[in-house]
């Protein structure tokens, strides 16, 4: 994963995006950079990727949505929060996979929590990625 901007390189679009997620292996998936993705995701592209790239898919997800958050905290402090009321109203909004992702990722804390709370869960083996701190 990169989130170091290559100036002059273009946008990933959706499309471009899912030729990439059905023919690169999960470890390239990884390293796509999160500043030239798109900032709403549809569900259907997890869905839709072989299945040994899900994981790779949901982690970079994840990643670019947390850039794309921080993008957002920034503008709101430059521009104030009238501008991105205005802003997030020329949006809409649909299924994203940022949604499908964080919704799997909190099952799969409780989850854990269930097991661990049981006595016979291990909480390492459900980290699918290093947790980093941004």
């Amino acid at each position: 994963m990169s989130t170091t901007s290559q100036r002059g390189t273009p946008p990933i679009t959706l499309d471009v995006l899912r030729k990439l997620v059905q023919d690169l292996p999960p470890a390239e998936i990884s390293r796509l950079p999160v500043d030239k993705l798109p900032d709403n995701i549809p569900e259907d592209l997890v869905e839709e990727a072989p299945y040994y790239s899900r994981n790779a898919l949901e982690g970079l997800i994840m990643e670019a949505n947390a850039y794309h958050l921080s993008l957002r905290v920034r503008l709101q402090e430059s521009i104030g929060d009238d501008a991105i009321v205005a802003l997030d109203k020329s949006r809409h909004a649909g299924a994203t996979a940022n949604i499908r992702v964080f919704r799997n990722k909190l099952l799969e804390l409780i989850s854990l929590r269930q097991d661990i709370a049981r006595g016979n869960g291990e909480p390492i083996s459900y980290c699918s990625r290093p947790i980093s701190s941004a």
